[in-house]
């Protein structure tokens, strides 16, 4: 019974613990109905024991009972020898016949005792029938409790198996969401490296005509490479707007996420008016720079949304 019940226990605490996981729920649920037939079948046992307790005692009573008219009847066939024989030894036929008298009751007395005895004896064994049928449905009910704490087990186990499963699961997605946002803080950095590389470039311009010549070519492979920033802005902005939407009940991955949505709106911006000036062949170097700082913030603001979107996905698993 204290088996079972600790089992119920444990199945009750995996149910509550993962409430919002259907398989590991039904495996709690099997868990507990096993452990209800298991306690039902432990109770059945533990009655049908005390009927067979109680059955061996009437059984000895019943045996005692019979050895004491056993003792009576003995008793009285010694008297009625003792009467016919003072019978057989005495001239007062008075006597004998009150003798006789006396040994007839006695008679009577001993043949009471005997069936008295022989009823006791059958109670006996009416009684020890009783113990032993008792004796036999506990057994069962005790291999019905066995067998039913066993599957309680099992399903225990089952229920500890699917929520191994899904603490794997939540550690493989927080991995990748980590990873993630080591994409994103290198991608940010990438552009860092871009922009400072640009800006070296802008002031080599004016030096000669064959620098400003290089400059105009730099110029045009930044416009280029601000359509794909456009392109990559567009592609954050939809990433940006899913993890905003996945953690709406969150306030401060809300306000990362409108902060990054409204970076990414300005990056967007400056890298389409970037682009119309390298084509007018005006100071593109200038614009490039700047739109390459908007899409390193962009992207730092990115990382940090993605961070903070794995500790909260941490923070609800534990």
């Amino acid at each position: 019974s204290s088996t079972t019940s600790a089992a119920h226990s444990t199945a009750d605490s995996l149910a509550n613990k993962y409430s919002g996981n259907s398989t590991i729920s039904s495996a709690a649920s099997a868990a507990s109905s096993a452990n209800a037939v298991a306690s039902s079948a432990a109770s059945d046992a533990k009655s049908a024991a005390s009927v067979a307790s109680n059955a061996a005692e009437e059984t000895s009573t019943a045996d005692s009972v019979a050895s004491s008219e056993v003792a009576v009847a003995s008793s009285a066939n010694s008297v009625a020898s003792s009467a016919a024989s003072a019978a057989q030894n005495t001239d007062d036929v008075s006597a004998a016949q009150s003798d006789e008298s006396v040994a007839s009751s006695a008679a009577q007395i001993a043949k009471s005792a005997a069936n008295e005895a022989t009823s006791a004896a059958s109670e006996a064994s009416n009684a020890a029938s009783i113990a032993s049928s008792a004796a036999s449905v506990a057994h069962k009910d005790r291999q019905t409790a066995d067998s039913a704490a066993s599957e309680a087990r099992n399903a225990q186990s089952a229920a500890q198996s699917a929520a191994d499963a899904e603490q794997s699961a939540a550690d493989s997605q927080a991995k990748a969401l980590s990873s993630a946002a080591n994409g994103a803080t290198s991608a940010a950095s990438a552009a860092s490296d871009e922009n400072t590389a640009a800006s070296k470039a802008d002031t080599t311009t004016g030096q000669s005509d064959t620098a400003a010549e290089s400059a105009a070519s730099a110029a045009r492979s930044d416009a280029s490479q601000a359509g794909t920033d456009s392109r990559t802005a567009s592609n954050a902005q939809h990433a940006t707007d899913s993890l905003a939407n996945k953690y709406s009940d969150n306030s401060s991955i809300s306000s990362a996420a409108s902060a990054a949505s409204s970076a990414n709106t300005v990056a967007s911006s400056a890298a389409a008016n970037n682009h119309g000036k390298a084509n007018n062949n005006q100071q593109l170097p200038q614009t490039g720079n700047e739109h390459h700082d908007k899409t390193a913030l962009l992207g730092l603001l990115t990382a940090g949304l993605l961070g903070m979107a794995i500790d909260d996905r941490k923070k609800k698993r534990n």
